[in-house]
């Protein structure tokens, strides 16, 4: 095989790698759109997010994240990549049927 073959096959695969993870990017802009907080009401309770309520908002935007890339037929790796997360992460919410929930501490 010449080299110009080769090259342009690389070339060919490096587009399609920057295509994906233009894909996958924009997913993830909009799967970590700023978490929205109710409209204030005239009745005064508290409306203030616990720093738990907004890790979990975080975790199942991530969770929302991976599913959708895999749907798309991303690998497992390229999702971890493209997320920066794990791939024993990605893994497990692949895994799960539904959002994998923390385990309250003892």
């Amino acid at each position: 095989m010449s080299k110009k073959l080769i090259l342009g096959v690389e070339r060919g695969e490096a587009s399609q790698r920057r295509r994906r993870y233009a894909q996958g990017y924009s997913i993830l802009l909009r799967c970590r759109e700023p978490y929205a907080r109710p409209r204030e009401s005239s009745v005064s309770i508290p409306l203030e997010e616990t720093p738990s309520q907004i890790s979990r908002a975080n975790r199942y935007a991530r969770y929302e994240a991976v599913r959708t890339l895999h749907q798309q037929l991303v690998s497992q790796r390229q999702i971890a990549r493209l997320l920066k997360l794990s791939r024993n992460t990605v893994h497990t919410f692949l895994q799960a049927e539904s959002f994998p929930e923390r385990s309250p501490r003892p």
